[in-house]
């Protein structure tokens, strides 16, 4: 399975009206040769994830994106949240 359709599924799983993400600054390196886009989700690819129903909050912070750091705050939650 794609990472893309992981973010799906487990937003879908949640409902998006119940989660609550913010980006965050986190260190970035290499940016040089980058379009200014991928640089800024790289700059903000650091993810702070609430669940508003519980108030449960996950961080994702392992990947160099955006995308691959809200699946590992998802995931995380998921497992909380069992």
């Amino acid at each position: 399975m794609d990472i893309e359709e992981d973010y799906n599924r487990l937003v879908k799983e949640f409902g998006k009206e119940n989660l609550e993400f913010e980006y965050f600054h986190g260190e970035a390196h290499d940016l040089d040769s980058l379009a200014p886009e991928e640089i800024l989700k790289r700059m903000f690819a650091q993810i702070k994830l609430t669940h508003l129903p519980s108030n449960t909050v996950v961080f994702g912070t392992k990947s160099q994106t955006q995308l691959g750091n809200t699946v590992e705050a998802l995931q995380k939650l998921k497992e909380r949240l069992s």
